[in-house]
């Protein structure tokens, strides 16, 4: 899984669309606020390793 490409797949069907900010379910964008989306971004970002909440909450805000 390629994380830093314009859509990240999460699994088949289900991808982060890094520059619209958006994730989408079988070609339809599922509603997420900015936060959300930054958070789930991360969180994806960070698959290989542990995260400590102040890193997410840094980056997302």
């Amino acid at each position: 899984m390629g994380t830093d490409l314009a859509q990240v797949q999460l699994r088949p069907g289900l991808f982060l669309d890094v520059e619209r900010e958006e994730l989408v379910q079988n070609g339809m964008s599922i509603s997420l606020s900015r936060i959300q989306f930054r958070i789930l971004h991360f969180l994806v970002r960070s698959l290989s390793r542990p995260v400590r909440t102040e890193d997410i909450m840094e980056y997302a805000w």
